[in-house]
């Protein structure tokens, strides 16, 4: 039979258990609220938009040059 008051050494065993998962869920939480202050998804739109605006000024300025010789006749 097993002491009515449980195993002493389990007991405080499962009781260290609990306390080092509560410590791993709260700073995972505090990780998750972090990462979902972050807007990931507005900052990569950012990104991609800054990409696009210079691939568009980079084909603005060569549009110019080649408009240059558009009228260039040959004799």
């Amino acid at each position: 039979m097993p002491p009515s008051g449980g195993d002493a050494d389990y007991k405080e065993r499962v009781r260290k258990i609990d306390e080092e998962d509560a410590a791993t869920v709260n700073q995972l939480d505090g990780d998750l609220q972090k990462v979902r202050s972050q807007n990931h998804v507005l900052e990569a739109f950012k990104i991609k938009s800054d990409q696009l605006k210079e691939i568009h000024d980079h084909l603005i300025e060569e549009r110019k040059i080649v408009a240059k010789f558009d009228k260039l006749k040959f004799v």
